[in-house]
């Protein structure tokens, strides 16, 4: 029984966590209102409210004029509801849609300054400065050369050996691109609605339950949805519902084509978003058909029982 219940213990799937506050999330680098940390980013959002948009944008790998969509948003700004999302996933950093709808409606200006520092934070976090560099080489005539002096030989091998260690000691690359090596893409189509006839038929009868369940089974509020009201003709909450998804599982994809999507192909999209984390929480699950063990009758070769011992 106890090599039974190991078995199973082994067997058990991997755990998908959907939850935007599971353990290993960090939190932002600096606060909503932390706007001295960087005064030229605090005076740019003030005296340039369009230009920093633009910036994160860019930043962030996306469209330079891809806050220019915002003029089809209503009252929660869709755009930048889609950017601080796609930044907070994209980073493991901890919060909810449900908050990042209130401060992008309430506090648009500090989010992109928040943003702003963030991704400057995390461009600089990794990044070794090297003061100086002195490399030692023993020339054949018994000489030690430092920088460039010496003979030609060893000057030659000292740039080499020194252009060896800068490139060693480069910094880590921060990749703000959704388009990086490593990223996966959709398990299904978006117009792939007959590989789950199930949620098809729930979406075309009742998108607004699709929406609900979608928003649930994604650790988030189920009524999150019902923000939609306050939309334009981008929908923001499944904009940033469709990012969120996207960013959490490393899915090839931008912004802008989100963007097109949920506006154009809204009930495709929520079909294809239900049938991604239905397959991700099926993927990694191992059925166990049947489990056999074999229990021989031979007596053990010691009994670690006191009192007890191997029959004489």
């Amino acid at each position: 029984m106890a090599m039974i219940q190991q078995q199973v213990m082994t067997n058990q799937p991997s755990v998908v966590v959907t939850s935007a506050f599971e353990p290993g999330r960090e939190m932002w680098s600096s606060s909503l209102c932390n706007c001295c940390d960087d005064m030229e980013i605090c005076c740019l959002g003030f005296w340039c409210p369009c230009v920093l948009p633009c910036r994160v944008s860019a930043d962030h790998g996306e469209g330079l004029c891809l806050p220019l969509l915002e003029c089809w948003s209503g009252v929660v700004p869709a755009v930048s509801l889609g950017l601080r999302i796609s930044v907070r996933e994209r980073y493991r950093i901890r919060g909810s849609i449900c908050d990042d709808c209130c401060i992008v409606t309430f506090c648009g200006i500090c989010s992109y300054c928040q943003l702003a520092r963030e991704l400057k934070e995390r461009r600089c976090r990794h990044t070794q400065v090297i003061s100086s560099t002195t490399v030692q080489v023993l020339c054949i005539c018994g000489l030690k050369v430092r920088g460039n002096t010496g003979c030609a030989e060893c000057v030659v091998q000292a740039m080499a050996m020194i252009q060896q260690q800068v490139m060693t000691n480069q910094p880590s690359v921060v990749v703000t691109s959704a388009f990086e090596p490593g990223r996966e893409m959709w398990s299904s189509g978006l117009f792939s609605c007959c590989d789950d006839m199930g949620i098809c038929c729930l979406g075309y009868c009742f998108p607004w339950a699709l929406a609900c369940q979608v928003s649930a089974d994604h650790g988030e509020s189920r009524c999150l949805p019902l923000l939609e009201c306050w939309s334009g003709i981008v929908p923001a909450v499944a904009l940033g519902l469709r990012i969120s998804v996207r960013e959490r599982y490393r899915i090839k994809g931008s912004i802008c084509e989100d963007c097109c999507i949920v506006t154009f192909c809204g009930i495709c999209s929520y079909c294809q978003l239900a049938r991604e984390l239905k397959e991700r929480r099926c993927r990694h699950t191992q059925v166990i058909s049947s489990t056999t063990v074999q229990v021989t009758s031979n007596p053990p070769a010691y009994y670690p029982v006191q009192g007890y011992g191997p029959p004489q």
